[in-house]
């Protein structure tokens, strides 16, 4: 009996999905540069994609699969994404990078899942893999 209760346990933890979301705002601290200080200032979530090349190549970035849902936008994301890439401003020149684990987009069931929020909140953006 124990034995079965600690498989249904171990299974329903596997079957929980995976979640990045994306931080609201971008961090207002001082960034240094070799003897000078520069700040950047807050910024406002705007949106998000999904890369497949190297850290900082916007090039990777790649498109397609989206349909509109109540509140926002859904995005398939592939196998082969590398990074989950969250943008803020208005012309995205400030990002957010997280590199996906291979384990969490093999099962070809993930996608960015933006929802725009009434008022003054910024939207909400998160990476789902089920």
């Amino acid at each position: 009996m124990k034995g079965l209760l600690f498989v249904c346990l171990l299974g329903s933890a596997v079957a929980q999905a995976q979640e990045i979301a994306c931080p609201k705002f971008y961090p207002s601290e001082d960034a240094v540069q070799q003897d000078g200080k520069g700040v950047l200032k807050k910024q406002e979530l705007s949106g998000a994609s999904w890369m497949g090349g190297e850290f900082n190549d916007t090039f990777g970035e790649m498109t397609g699969g989206s349909r509109k849902v109540k509140g926002g936008m859904d995005t398939a994301v592939p196998t082969f994404a590398k990074w989950f890439v969250c943008w803020y401003g208005g012309g995205r020149a400030v990002a957010w990078w997280q590199e996906l684990r291979p384990e969490l987009t093999k099962a070809g069931n993930c996608k960015i899942q933006l929802r725009d929020k009434p008022g003054r909140d910024p939207m909400d953006v998160r990476l789902v893999c089920k």
